[in-house]
């Protein structure tokens, strides 16, 4: 049985964890909930993935795919109107999520 953080990097040693900041994906997931972030390849993205990527500052944002157009994903946060002014290309892709942990699981998802 695995248990600790050395034990889980050796089991699935390219996930990644990083910690939720904002509120542009709530009522699920915001502040204080980790995602497990593992890379994939780009041909196996598909509509409403979850997926991690950098900003023209450097910035990581978690948001969910909306559609391919062309060469990228047009992406949007779950809580915005909006879609992101970014979009994810195959260079600024860090990975899609793999799963959540939640500080405060949602009512409906305890």
């Amino acid at each position: 049985m695995l248990s600790g953080t050395a034990a889980y990097k050796r089991k699935f040693p390219d996930i990644i964890a990083i910690q939720g900041v904002g509120t542009s994906m709530l009522p699920n997931m915001g502040t204080g909930t980790i995602f497990n972030v593992a890379p994939t390849k780009w041909e196996d993205l598909a509509e409403g993935d979850p997926v991690v990527y950098r900003n023209a500052s450097g910035k990581q944002i978690m948001h969910r795919l909306v559609r391919l157009e062309g060469d990228h994903w047009i992406v949007k946060g779950d809580n915005n109107e909006l879609i992101d002014n970014s979009v994810v290309t195959r260079e600024n892709l860090v990975g899609v999520v793999v799963g959540v942990f939640y500080s405060n699981p949602p009512a409906d998802n305890p």
